[in-house]
């Protein structure tokens, strides 16, 4: 490391040299400063940072050297000028900046005075960039830079400088931008006016940005007087360019500040509407529908009133071409025949003056936002927009004709949200599970559905008939856009497209093959074909085959891994769709032609295995094809199963494929069809041995993954050998391992082997007791791990081990902790639960009857241990739950229930929790035998009721409540709700929840008597009564199988009421109850959608009048009273947006959504969620919102956590940091985003941080291979 003085002396030494008369020495010092300064920390020599005094040395020599007369020097430090921005933390360096250069503008020559300019706005575009934190030393300076730049553009000195105007008018623009508000904004406002209404046209553009930026902060007042001067130049104008400019400045404002300006749509929506007809102007008509089209999507409550005039006059100037519809018919007008003389006269087609074509494009966005913003109607916008779409598909032009594709696919997206998943019908491959969806279901249909399904339908043939005369033209992005819009279609109407899938294919061949051709359509093109491969009806793709299959293997060449990864997903297809053939036993699979084409596809898919490839997402993606190859066809391919099985254990020594080739056997082995795998399994399991050793957590997952199955399969037989037993004793260590997934797989995978080879444990078998007992001890041992340990330690017992512990020896071992150590609650319940399973295992009732009755004399012993106490209550009941023929034994010393009930009149409340607990698994274990006394001790003991409620349920919820048990139930009822109401406003909540969860039970028992009843009770004057109520209702609600939504939709009703309450704690319940409803029961939740929304979303909003700043000491603490509200709203928005898509204005929800980018923790993470939920439900929607939420993600990016923050707060930090990474990346990712420039700032400067770029390279890692890349540049062998 570089000491700190000689940083400062190399620094010294470089800024004496900026002084040189040499303009050589000059510029390469001050080159030498920038890449010092640039250099990352981990790169640099040094990790010293140039202190303020130096930094103040460095901007003055900066400053100096802008003025230079050598235009490459002032360029340079034009450059270092910007880097230096970065380095700055203390606002006295940036006054010596910026104050500075503003003054110099008026004082330098007219050379010197270009630089200082760019040098202004190179370093204000720099430093508007920089993050919050750095806010308040940046902004009072920028304030104070405004009035000096506004006299410029006004000095009469300056009044022939038009370029310097623009680029001061253009500083301007990125300060207030950046500012909240400034007392200058009524003398800049009248600045930007006077630029409006006279300057010249770049001037008049830079006003409106300036104009509406101003916009963002500015009183209601001064926000209203812009608007009536506006309002009054579009009446008193009558030059077609002026009002265009006028027009766009409304439309830019309506952008920045769509909340303030929707009391004056009508206003504005009455002038748009007589000026789009009164003047023949296409430039004006455009701005004027784009205006319909912004007004659309930022204010779309006042808008519902015009959505049908609006829609009129887009259907009549979509076909608006005055300069070419005159001369030509309709239906000749626009088409491009098949031949390559109509492309070169289309492409000769040229008019500088004609400016109908973005009219034209204009209408169709216009259409797409109205189809967007009226989801609940897609019915009506088949019928309206479909047909005229499709006819204009012929358009000439081609931008516009994209637009036109892209609005039917919008279309078509609207069906797919709107139509239940439910309604898809498909078969399914018994082996992998993959489906192949060929229809929809019209049984289940209603008649709304069915309507819209036959309009579409009816729409088909003349929409194919276009888009294949569209693909033999030579377009090739009009071409791209085609089939991402066949795709969709596919998407959104399984089968729909089989009739023509054989000509589609046919088109798209000659396209793959041609070496010419850009890669992102071939990409699209496969992207397809794969699809189409899913979402057809089975009886179409043999023809297929015979067109595609030959085909394959000459894509395999390509030198393009992004080709050979689509290339693989369609063989990938290809072969389920021949299994699922199998399968079925189609008659095409009796056909020659089904063999030759397995055998093609086995020997494709077995070249790309052999050959391997450089690239890891191919070579991951060919193993796992031919890992479902091997598992479907198999047995149709003996001699290839074998070479490639023989491929996947040479392969397990390699790194960086070992974990997907044992996903790939572990496929094989739960195959249906039983490939030889004998002669692979002793090298095999040398290697899983070796992997379970390694600190690789996937890798420990994917080798027991595979051996739980593999031991199901072999058993007894084939597995046995040293390989095994070096296997087995790596698993005492993963038992006891923190991560408890890993432990749930090693207990599965040990309860096999002591079932099949249990000769082979003997070695390690006291390890393994000895691991099973330090994991019961864990308090997060619960669950399904729980569930897998008793199997195994049941299994133990049962088996003719070698060396096996006796059940004494075993019950000592485990409940030896209870003894001597302390434990936690958990642990206790673990243990009771091992010790009740080996009494059952080993089946002897006298010997659990004396088990029972010796623990049971520590309960008579006044001395006793409240742990031991504990211990014994839970086992009774655990006893009573897995084994209830104990107590039926007329040995028993003590009946259960007096032991239970007598345990609930302890002083400890541990004691009494853990009987309440044990009375309810005791009653469980012969539930109708013992409800009985489970009624009778509720009616006897009153005092005692808010006990037993956790023992009812236990009984309420378990599954072993069968049609017996509801009879006894439903007799007692009545009884059972009266105490369950007195706790129901019980202060403790978890008794409260306790009671909730009962009461949904029984609701569901007798829907239309109780449900009611919750109703009545969420209507008292008891809040805990109303949570109660609505906590019941959440209940009923996850048993999404029970048709109860007719007593359900009055609750809901009575729910949405309470969003009203000035209770929090009430109204956070209600919009958890909705949130359950819409993840559970979407269409109760439908006809309150339009209220409800309004309600959430006037919750988005931080409350500053709920926040509570508490000083602790020199620290403060923030507390939001309002924060557990935003949590459980932005927890429903998402619910809404997975499940009621089609029913929501998608523009106004995004609106709503972005405030969660800057919220607390868990909302940020939820509004980041959301990004990458959107991209795939509305991406067009979404896109138009990138200028407004990509700021809020550069922010995130750029915020540094604290120095001294705790481990968990950089934990959180890292998170955030990672979901906004991997939301740009989505976005990025998706065609059409690769070209916003706001998501390409926020990438290039990912990128540029060593830290953000660290996580940019993970998520594309853990994402890459899910996330659909549509680039052109590939990279090659």
């Amino acid at each position: 490391m570089v000491p700190a003085t000689s940083y400062n002396t190399q620094i010294n030494s470089l800024l004496e040299k900026m002084e040189s008369t040499d303009r050589d020495i000059r510029y390469m010092a001050i080159n030498d400063l920038i890449n010092i300064l640039e250099k990352p920390k981990a790169q640099n020599q040094s990790s010293v940072s140039p202190d303020d005094i130096l930094l103040g040395k460095m901007i003055d020599k900066c400053i100096r050297s802008i003025k230079d007369k050598i235009g490459e020097i002032q360029s340079h430090s034009i450059k270092f000028l910007v880097v230096l921005i970065n380095q700055i933390k203390n606002q006295e360096l940036f006054n010596k900046i910026f104050l500075p250069l503003t003054k110099d503008i008026n004082t330098c020559g007219e050379g010197i005075r270009d630089a200082v300019v760019t040098a202004l706005k190179s370093s204000v575009k720099e430093a508007v960039k920089q993050p919050i934190t750095q806010d308040m030393k940046i902004l009072p300076m920028l304030k104070a830079m405004l009035p000096i730049l506004r006299s410029y553009i006004e000095c009469e000195k300056f009044s022939q400088s038009y370029n310097f105007k623009v680029d001061i008018l253009d500083i301007m623009i990125h300060i207030i931008k950046k500012i909240d508000a400034c007392a200058e904004i009524n003398s800049l406002l009248s600045l930007f006016f006077n630029l409006l209404e006279n300057g010249k046209i770049s001037m008049r553009k830079l006003a409106i940005v300036a104009i509406s930026s101003s916009c963002e902060s500015i009183s209601s007042q001064t926000f209203d007087d812009v608007m009536n001067r506006l309002m009054s130049l579009l009446q008193t104008t009558s030059q077609p360019d002026a009002l265009r400019i006028y027009v766009s400045a409304v439309i830019s404002i309506c952008k920045q500040n769509p909340k303030l300006l929707v009391p004056k749509v009508d206003m504005f929506m009455e002038t748009f509407l007589r000026l789009v007809d009164e003047y023949d102007d296409d430039e004006l008509k455009e701005a004027i529908i784009t205006g319909f089209d912004v007004f659309i999507s930022r204010c779309s409550r006042p808008m519902t009133r015009y959505i049908d005039e609006i829609s009129q006059l887009c259907i009549k100037y979509i076909k608006h071409d005055p300069n070419y519809h005159d001369n030509v018919d309709e239906d000749t007008m626009e088409t491009e025949d098949d031949g390559e003389s109509s492309n070169e006269s289309e492409d000769s087609y040229s008019d500088d003056e004609d400016y109908s074509w973005k009219v034209r494009k204009a209408s169709t966005k216009c259409i797409t936002t109205i189809c967007t913003s009226k989801k609940d109607d897609v019915s009506g916008n088949i019928s309206k927009f479909l047909a005229i779409l499709i006819s204009r598909i012929k358009e000439r032009e081609e931008n516009v004709r994209i637009e036109i594709i892209r609005g039917i696919t919008n279309m078509f997206n609207n069906i797919r949200l709107s139509l239940s998943s439910e309604l898809i019908l498909f078969v399914q491959s018994e082996t992998t599970k993959h489906k192949i969806y060929y229809n929809i279901d019209y049984e289940k249909m209603d008649s709304n559905e069915i309507d819209l399904l036959k309009k579409t339908y009816d729409r088909l043939d003349s929409l194919i008939s276009g888009i294949t005369k569209l693909l033999k033209t030579k377009h090739s992005k009009t071409k791209q856009t085609c089939f991402v819009l066949l795709k969709t279609l596919l998407l959104a109407l399984p089968g729909c497209l089989s009739e023509y899938l054989k000509e589609l294919v046919s088109n798209s061949i000659p396209l793959l093959l041609d070496k010419h051709l850009d890669i992102a359509l071939k990409l699209e093109i496969l992207n397809f074909i794969a699809t189409s491969l899913q979402y057809s009806n089975i009886d179409s793709l043999p023809e297929v085959f015979e067109i595609l299959i030959p085909v394959l293997g000459e894509l395999i060449s390509t030198n393009y891994f992004k080709i050979i990864s689509e290339v693989i997903s369609v063989s990938h297809n290809v072969i389920e769709a021949l299994n699922i053939m199998k399968q079925i036993g189609h008659r095409y699979s009796e056909a020659p032609q089904f063999m030759d084409n397995v055998n093609k596809m086995d020997d494709y898919v077995f070249q790309m295995l052999k050959i391997g490839s450089k690239d890891q997402d191919v070579r991951e993606k060919i193993i796992r094809t031919s890992g479902i190859l091997v598992a479907t066809l198999g047995d149709l391919i003996e001699t290839k199963t074998m070479e490639i099985l023989q491929i996947y254990v040479d392969n397990l020594s390699n790194e960086s494929s070992r974990n997907v080739v044992l996903q790939s056997l572990t496929v094989i082995v739960k195959s249906s069809i039983k490939i030889n795998l004998l002669p692979f399994l002793p090298k095999t399991l040398v290697y899983t041995g070796d992997f379970l050793k390694r600190n690789d957590r996937n890798l420990k997952i994917a080798t027991l993954n595979f051996l739980v199955p593999l031991t199901g399969r072999f058993k007894s037989n084939g597995m046995q050998g040293q390989g095994l037993i070096n296997t087995v004793k790596q698993i005492p260590q993963l038992i006891t391992n923190n991560d408890f997934l890993i432990s749930r797989l090693a207990f599965k995978f040990m309860t096999e082997v002591i079932s099949y080879y249990p000769d082979q444990i003997s070695e390690g078998l006291e390890n393994l007791v000895r691991a099973f007992v330090e994991k019961t001890k864990s308090n997060l041992m619960q669950g399904q791990t729980v569930t897998a340990a008793l199997e195994m330690i049941s299994n133990i017992v049962k088996a003719p081990l070698a060396n096996k512990p006796s059940n004494e020896e075993l019950l000592s071992a485990v409940s030896l902790a209870v003894y001597n150590e302390v434990l936690n609650k958990q642990s206790l319940h673990t243990i009771s639960k091992t010790v009740a399973t080996i009494l059952k295992a080993n089946g002897s009732i006298d010997y659990a009857v004396t088990v029972v009755n010796s623990l049971s004399k520590h309960l008579s012993n006044p001395n006793c241990e409240i742990q031991i106490q504990q211990f014994v209550i839970l086992t009774y009941g655990e006893v009573g739950r897995l084994f209830p023929e104990v107590f039926e034994s007329p040995k028993i010393n003590e009946s259960p229930e007096v032991i239970l009930l007598g345990a609930l009149e302890n002083s400890n409340e541990d004691i009494k929790s853990s009987a309440s607990i044990s009375i309810g698994h005791y009653v469980i274990g012969n539930i109708t035998k013992n409800l009985p006394f489970l009624f009778s001790s509720l009616e006897t003991n009153k005092n005692k009721q808010y006990l037993l409620l956790h023992a009812l349920k236990e009984v309420i919820t378990s599954k072993e409540m069968n049609d017996e048990a509801l009879k006894v139930f439903q007799s007692k009822i009545p009884l059972i709700w009266n105490v369950l109401v007195d706790h129901a406003k019980c202060g403790e909540e978890g008794t409260r929840n306790v009671v909730a969860e009962c009461m949904g039970r029984l609701a569901i028992i007798i829907p239309s008597k109780l449900i009611p009843q919750l109703t009545v009770l969420s209507n008292t004057d008891i809040p805990e009564m109303i949570t109660t109520s609505m906590t019941a209702v959440r209940y009923i609600l996850s048993f999404k199988h029970i048709d109860m939504d007719k007593y359900l939709i009055p609750v809901m009703e009575d729910i949405l009421n309470k969003f009203q309450s000035n209770d929090t704690n009430v109204k956070r319940h209600a919009i958890l109850t909705f949130n359950a409803a819409v993840n559970n029961r979407s269409k109760i939740v439908r006809p309150f959608l339009s209220t409800l929304l309004s309600l959430l979303y006037a919750e988005t909003d931080v409350n500053e009048s709920f926040i509570e700043i508490i000083e602790m000491g020199p620290f403060k603490h923030k507390i939001d009273k309002r924060i557990e509200i935003r949590k459980a709203t932005f927890e429903c928005m998402y619910a809404l947006a997975t499940n009621c898509i089609d029913s929501i204005n998608v523009f106004e929800f995004l609106s709503h959504f972005e405030k969660g980018l800057t919220d607390e923790y868990e909302i940020k993470m939820l509004a980041y969620l959301m990004i990458t939920r959107f991209i795939n439900l509305c991406p067009s929607e979404l896109h138009q919102r990138i200028e407004f939420f990509s700021p809020k993600i550069r922010s995130e990016l750029q915020s540094k956590i604290k120095e001294n923050a705790s481990d968990a707060e950089k934990l959180k930090d890292e998170e955030i940091k990672k979901c906004a990474v991997r939301a740009v990346y989505s976005l990025r990712s998706l065609p059409g985003y690769e070209n916003s420039k706001a998501i390409d700032d926020i990438k290039k400067y990912i990128l540029e941080e060593q830290y953000l770029a660290g996580i940019y390279d993970t998520v594309t890692r853990e994402t890459g291979s899910c996330v659909y890349i549509s680039e052109s540049t590939m990279e090659t062998d």
